[in-house]
């Protein structure tokens, strides 16, 4: 069974900006990502952003490498907003750790 996760990044100050990723995972080692960034000029919405993450091209990665894609897209998000002036104080998507996300995707014990 696949199991598929959206994982929305955006400062919570920020109300322009940020991104949609479509995790599914493809194998048990691996997940495939597809990323939907909002434009800085746009308002953000979930419902949008899963959408147009749905059509986006999908990549494949390996289980692991997960919270090491999601800062990245988080840092790209963080980036683009601090470009058009934005507070600078949103340092916190440099700073969170996306290491849950794995768990999703990990194979659960019978207890």
């Amino acid at each position: 069974m696949s199991v598929v996760r959206f994982f929305h990044i955006r400062h919570n100050n920020a109300p322009k900006g940020g991104a949609t990723v479509l995790v599914r995972s493809t194998s048990p080692n691996t997940v495939a990502v597809q990323v939907a960034l909002c434009s800085q000029k746009d308002n953000f919405s979930r419902k949008a952003g899963r959408a147009i993450a749905v059509g986006k091209p999908m990549r494949e990665i390996p289980l692991e490498a997960l919270p090491l894609k999601l800062s990245r897209i988080a840092r790209k998000v963080l980036d683009k907003t601090k470009e058009l002036g934005q507070p600078k104080e949103m340092t916190d998507l440099y700073n969170r750790d996306y290491s849950f996300s794995t768990k999703y995707f990990t194979k659960k014990d019978a207890a």
